[in-house]
């Protein structure tokens, strides 16, 4: 009788043992559910213009209350294209003693977010899907610190289906506040450092400051050994005046950009930025073969586009090339000053102007097809020092070239033989006033043992310009 007594006491204990499990497990998933509903329904009310979705949430204890498989999706369009965000693991810091949470909800102290994706899109009528969520009303609650782990933001446009999208990857941040709001429904000071990387880009630095009492932000990005090639180059050229559209340069870009905005405000950012390109590649349709060994830096802000001392090399020559551009209008003032030493003017050198002169998808050089008829009648060799300056008022191109030449060799149809030896300058200069536009010609050469001096000038230099041509003997 007492084994039996016990035996059905052993089943007793067995029983309320697994019933009490098993209504702990049940309560514990009902209060997860219950959390992960309430966690929907705040976002979901914060965010109406968005579908909110939360896979799961779950009590961590003593670390906080952790949300998994979080999405907002934009309204009303297609399932493929509609995510802006999707986060794996959401984790709120904060206090989740019993005692606590049957007060109401436990202040976050701090909120992490791990692997996050951003999607931003821009449609095909120029809007941004990010712009349903600006502006961003202050929630009343003191800021928590904001850390993003493993992030991944991808930009793509939808006016341009050939365009690549853009990949940051590898985005680790911290916003921390620095001062919370001094009234309801302020802003409070925030502090945000952050690195990132990418398949073009080896590390972006992000250092960021917004003052909550004045909306004054400041921000500074470093780069370290960005690529820019055809994906990148893709989002510039639509921001390229038309005449530097066809051109494209490739090299490794490093340097720092900072930038100055109100909050709110309607004024435009103020932003400067210092770049230096190593390793760069110019290709234009104008030029027969690429400029290489590219380097130099690029000086950019809200007022001026600077390119100072850009140094490479096309074929044996050396280019040095400057150029500052007054404002960002279409029609913005430009100087440009190049420089090409060394240049060989052999048989490539017809190939070259007759591109320059009419260039496939480009804008011709209008004297190119005054220097290739002259090249075609006086059949040059030698070697060649060239200089550039030029200026743009909004309207028209205003160029000054000057040309010097050595160990020249060249025909004439006033002698029956290639002259030799030869040396000297051609000079164009631009119209000035009434002046017209003017080609100089000033040149040395031997012919029949005699050295020979060549000074010439053409009027309103083009095709079937009148001018003139003396040649006398020296000695």
């Amino acid at each position: 009788m007492i084994n039996i007594c016990w035996y059905f006491f052993k089943v007793g204990v067995a029983v309320v043992i697994v019933g009490g499990v098993a209504t702990g497990v049940y309560l514990y998933a009902r209060m997860d559910d219950e959390i992960r509903a309430h966690v929907e329904g705040l976002l979901a009310d914060r965010f109406p213009q968005f579908k909110v979705s939360v896979g799961g949430a779950r009590l961590v204890e003593g670390k906080g209350i952790a949300v998994y498989e979080l999405s907002l999706k934009s309204l009303g369009l297609n399932a493929a294209d509609e995510t802006l965000l999707s986060i794996d693991e959401l984790l709120l810091c904060c206090d989740v003693e019993l005692a606590t949470l049957v007060q109401g909800a436990p202040p976050v102290h701090r909120v992490e977010i791990k692997r996050p994706q951003v999607f931003l899109r821009r449609s095909a009528a120029g809007r941004w899907n990010v712009e349903s969520l600006l502006p961003i009303q202050p929630c009343g609650a003191s800021v928590p610190q904001i850390v993003v782990q493993n992030g991944v933001l991808t930009v793509s446009d939808g006016a341009a289906d050939d365009r690549p999208p853009l990949v940051v990857r590898d985005i680790d941040l911290t916003a921390s506040p620095v001062s919370q709001a001094a009234m309801a429904g302020g802003l409070p000071s925030v502090k945000v450092e952050g690195s990132a990387g990418g398949p073009h880009v080896r590390r972006i630095e992000l250092n960021a400051t917004c003052d909550g009492g004045t909306g004054l932000c400041n921000g500074k990005v470093t780069i370290q050994q960005l690529q820019l090639g055809e994906p990148l180059y893709a989002w510039i050229e639509p921001l390229l005046p038309s005449v530097a559209r066809a051109t494209r340069v490739t090299g490794m870009i490093d340097g720092a950009v900072s930038a100055t905005w109100q909050c709110g405000g309607a004024a435009p950012p103020t932003f400067a930025a210092k770049l230096a390109l190593s390793g760069g590649r110019l290709i234009d349709p104008r030029l027969s073969q690429p400029v290489t060994e590219l380097a130099g830096d690029v000086v950019v802000d809200s007022r001026q586009l600077a390119i100072e001392d850009l140094r490479g090399k096309w074929k044996s020559a050396a280019v040095a090339i400057s150029l500052n551009r007054s404002g960002w209008a279409a029609n913005a003032p430009i100087g440009l000053a190049a420089r090409l030493d060394d240049a060989p003017l052999d048989e490539d050198l017809t190939t070259v102007l007759t591109t320059a002169a009419n260039p496939p998808n480009a804008v011709g050089i209008p004297i190119a097809n005054l220097l290739l008829q002259e090249c075609q009648k006086y059949r040059p060799t030698g070697y060649a020092n060239a200089t550039i300056q030029a200026t743009f008022d909004g309207q028209t191109w205003l160029p000054t070239a000057t040309l010097e030449g050595r160990q020249l060799t060249f025909e004439s149809d006033k002698f029956a033989y290639r002259l030799t030896d030869g040396a000297g300058t051609i000079r164009f200069t631009p119209r000035d006033g009434v002046e017209l536009p003017k080609l100089a010609i000033n040149l040395t050469a031997v012919a029949g043992g005699q050295r020979l001096r060549i000074d010439g000038e053409v009027i309103d230099p083009r095709p079937g310009a009148a001018g003139w041509v003396q040649v006398q003997g020296e000695g």
